[in-house]
């Protein structure tokens, strides 16, 4: 037999081993891309197959409810389930609950108890329940209990907060909180639009909230006074100190009625 023959075999042998690798080379980066895209990008999502756990404080997927009872669901987090279930459905079940396991909409939704040292402690006190709901690949997860005081040192309706104020030089006219340390609990209102990065001095977060906040839903964007505070508006946009957390044009409102002032952003395209 030529001693050819087991050459040119051995060259071919050589030469399918490199159109191998070459294959294994070229699928990698996919292989790579595949793997990651199973990576859970959620600001609560725990690492391995855990469950989803709350968000980080000021880093919450949906806006915090309080509901009748002075309770509060938030640090809200969601994957593969919207915040209308999660606020509308499985926060008021947790009210229900009172800090017990729970079955609503075909979620099994489980709590452990935190206090001092939890993650969280920072925005409650005393104790409160970590909520982690699941049906199947939906799932959701929070903060519930009836003293969270985060953003504000003497909770909903206290006139001072945790968030440092800000006025300007001329006029020494309150400005809105800086991104995430609002003194006041951010609200929606029934046209979607929001009132957040609220500031108040010497005036109370119900006045911000439940007074001044609807009044310049209605001004959208205009003057306007109410319950003695006379409210300004400013436009803002692009490049503003909140930018952050709007998309498109939004107003930062400043009010005062003599010694007392409110201040917040209002708009439609909030995004933080």
């Amino acid at each position: 037999m030529s001693s050819a023959l087991p050459t040119a075999l051995a060259g071919r042998t050589v030469r399918l081993g490199r159109v191998r690798l070459m294959a294994i080379t070229r699928c990698a980066p996919l292989s790579i891309l595949l793997l990651s895209l199973g990576s859970p990008a959620i600001a609560g999502a725990t690492n391995g197959s855990g469950p989803l756990q709350p968000t980080p404080l000021g880093h919450g997927m949906c806006q915090a409810q309080r509901f009748a009872d002075g309770s509060v669901e938030a640090q809200i987090a969601v994957d593969n389930v919207t915040c209308t279930t999660a606020t509308t459905v499985l926060g008021p079940a947790a009210e229900r609950a009172d800090g017990a396991q729970y079955t609503a909409n075909s979620f099994t939704c489980k709590s452990t108890v935190e206090g001092a040292g939890s993650p969280w402690a920072a925005a409650w006190r005393g104790t409160y329940y970590a909520y982690a709901c699941a049906n199947g690949h939906a799932q959701a997860a929070f903060n519930w209990g009836m003293r969270y005081i985060y953003g504000s040192s003497g909770g909903s309706t206290g006139s001072t907060g945790i968030g440092t104020l800000t006025f300007t030089n001329m006029g020494h006219r309150l400005l809105p909180s800086a991104l995430g340390q609002g003194m006041c609990q951010a609200r929606a209102f029934a046209d979607g639009s929001v009132q957040a990065q609220i500031a108040v001095y010497q005036t109370t977060c119900a006045v911000a909230t439940s007074i001044l906040g609807p009044a310049a839903d209605h001004a959208h964007g205009g003057p306007y006074a109410r319950s003695g505070y006379v409210c300004k508006a400013t436009v803002e946009g692009a490049g503003s100190p909140w930018a952050g957390a709007w998309g498109g044009i939004y107003y930062a409102y400043t009010c005062a009625d003599g010694g007392a002032q409110a201040a917040f952003n209002w708009g439609r395209g909030y995004t933080y």
